[in-house]
């Protein structure tokens, strides 16, 4: 499940897939895969940047990008292999954190790593000795079994305090990186039947990854507010998504689906477009509109998170313009 690599060039990101160890010299595990296919690339003028050497054998980490979901879903996936009496340290080639914030670091040493650890490349470099461990997860794939129990030995402190029973992450406070044009209409219905808004970035991994496994109910907008998950082997909790785009649960199905107790998805999701963003172009940022929000309402009754109401298609549509106004302001 580890191979051992010699003398493998690596490289900082040049944009979001372009960049990190030279795929001439990894196996195609060790490259970013989405699905079936690998996403990255290597291209090969950057064999020719002038490197620095690097002796000692390290374990290869995983992009280093200023992204929760990313960091989540392709960075930390190998570290279940990292050993101290082995290790040297953890590679990670740099797009746009050269700097790591606290919250990376938090994650990181639930696998067993201090910040001397961490090797941000951000220049060429060559490592004699580089190892390649086998993702225990990937995206649209999600975990492997024997990944679900490595997950179920990390130390991981679970407190009791978390904000309730009944909890949604909701993207409003944050809605021009994007979301779903009219989502404040189902997220004040939502509180006022009993769920607490919640922003889970306010607070640090232990207390997500205990929101996570210890409320009963949660409902989240398509994003990462829920990729603390990736950290956790199982809960109990029942877990239902409101959704930005047609394809997203294609993208989170495969991840939560053999850890929660229950997952669903809210509405049609094929009713469900995205537009351009701010700079005309079609990215995560970009904001969505779904012309069913009806079947949304149906859901959240039929699965019982929302008692009996009629939707009110007059309130939406003004909350959908409101939503649109300050995304676009």
């Amino acid at each position: 499940m580890i191979e051992t690599c010699r003398n493998v060039l690596v490289t900082p990101y040049e944009s979001i897939w372009v960049g990190g160890p030279d795929h001439d010299r990894i196996p195609q595990h060790g490259r970013i895969i989405w699905g079936r296919d690998a996403k990255d690339e290597f291209p090969d003028r950057l064999r020719d940047e002038p490197a620095s050497t690097i002796e000692g054998r390290y374990l290869y980490g995983g992009p280093l990008k200023f992204h929760f979901g990313h960091v989540m879903v392709d960075t930390i996936i190998r570290l279940w292999a990292f050993d101290r009496s082995r290790h040297d340290g953890v590679v990670f080639p740099c797009l746009d954190m050269p700097d790591p914030p606290a919250w990376f670091y938090e994650i990181v040493a639930i696998f067993g790593l201090d910040r001397s650890d961490v090797v941000v490349v951000e220049k060429p470099v060559v490592f004699r000795e580089l190892e390649f461990a086998e993702p225990g997860s990937s995206l649209k794939n999600g975990p492997k079994g024997w990944y679900l129990d490595r997950l179920k030995s990390l130390p991981i402190r679970l407190v009791d305090d978390i904000p309730g029973d009944s909890l949604y992450f909701g993207r409003t406070h944050m809605i021009r990186k994007g979301t779903l044009m009219g989502e404040s209409y189902f997220g004040d219905l939502l509180c006022r039947n009993g769920f607490t808004s919640v922003r889970p970035e306010k607070f640090d991994i232990h207390v997500q990854i205990s929101m996570l496994a210890k409320a009963r109910r949660i409902v989240f907008t398509e994003g990462s507010s829920i990729y603390s998950m990736e950290l956790l082997a199982s809960t109990d909790a029942e877990l239902f998504m409101i959704p930005r785009r047609a394809a997203g649960a294609g993208l989170f199905a495969p991840h939560l689906t053999p850890k929660a107790s229950k997952f669903a998805i809210l509405g049609d999701r094929h009713a469900i477009g995205r537009k351009l963003n701010r700079s005309r172009k079609d990215r995560p940022s970009s904001p969505s509109f779904t012309s069913r929000p009806e079947t949304i309402l149906g859901d959240l009754i039929r699965h019982g998170l929302v008692g009996e109401t009629p939707f009110d298609a007059r309130a939406f549509r003004e909350t959908e313009e409101r939503d649109t106004a300050t995304y676009f302001s």
